[in-house]
């Protein structure tokens, strides 16, 4: 209940004697006492906030260079280089390797079908014209 009073003047918490009775003493104790070990203020939301301002940081400098390099342009040069055909170009026929060769084929075909009628129709304008079949094989 000490500490409820209220103070006077020569009563400070420097002041208040310790008792001995229940000190210990023994070897281990003996000499100054250990420094006071000072503990670090935490630095845990100071670590947050500089990793959200990294990735922060990291995403608009990745933004920015895909803006940056988002098209590509290609240019191509051809090369042209002048050929001169020969005004006229023979072939044989059966000819070896690396000669112009041909074939002289002849091929003959001829088809023939029979169709029914199937009804009649009534036409007012009959049919004129030419009609000619051909193959120019």
């Amino acid at each position: 209940m000490q500490d409820m009073i209220p103070p006077r003047g020569d009563r400070s918490i420097r002041n208040i004697t310790i008792s001995t009775k229940h000190h210990r003493a023994g070897p281990e104790f003996e000499g100054p006492p250990p420094p006071a070990r000072h503990r670090r203020p935490r630095r845990r939301g100071r670590l947050i906030s500089l990793l959200a301002g990294v990735v922060v940081v990291c995403a608009a400098l990745g933004v920015l260079v895909s803006t940056v390099f988002a098209g590509a342009r290609i240019v191509a040069y051809p090369n042209i280089q002048e050929v001169t055909l020969p005004s006229s170009i023979e072939a044989e026929p059966n000819a070896p390797s690396g000669v112009l060769a041909y074939q002289t084929m002849s091929i003959t075909q001829s088809a023939s079908t029979t169709l029914q009628a199937n009804g009649t129709q009534h036409v007012s304008k009959q049919a004129t014209g030419v009609v000619t079949i051909y193959n120019n094989y």
